[in-house]
């Protein structure tokens, strides 16, 4: 279990790639916060994913309210080569866990457009967990 004894808090967990991180998250071991704005998702999706010694709690969190205390989120726009923008903002002391979905192109498409995913795989100095939502 590659996460055991790390906690994560996701925000926009009840949903596409937000809850399928929420579950690899669990399944390697880290303790989960799930936070969102849609309330019933959530008190669904925590206990379904507290199976087997997990452990995965909710909390309604609006990240865009003021009153709720969250001032210092930050919304970064990058241009430039998606894999090289990455590994860019990740940086070199290898700290920072990228956590990043992919669509599993293969073949032909993934050899004449690439994949962002394993470029940041393969030069990212800290972890990757790549995630295929569904």
């Amino acid at each position: 279990m590659r996460l055991s004894g790390n906690v994560a808090i996701i925000n926009g967990a009840t949903r596409g790639i937000g809850a399928a991180t929420a579950e690899r998250f669990c399944q390697e071991g880290a303790r989960v916060l799930l936070t969102d704005v849609l309330d019933a998702p959530g008190q669904a999706l925590a206990p379904r994913l507290s199976k087997g010694g997990a452990q995965a709690a909710y909390l309604y969190l609006d990240v865009a309210d003021e009153a709720a205390g969250i001032t210092n989120v930050t919304e970064v726009a990058m241009t430039g080569y998606p894999g090289t923008a990455i590994l860019e903002e990740l940086g070199e002391g290898g700290d920072k866990l990228a956590a990043m979905g992919t669509d599993g192109s293969s073949g032909v498409k993934r050899w004449v457009l690439g994949s962002v995913a394993d470029r940041v795989i393969r030069h990212s100095s800290g972890p990757v967990l790549v995630v295929r939502p569904g």
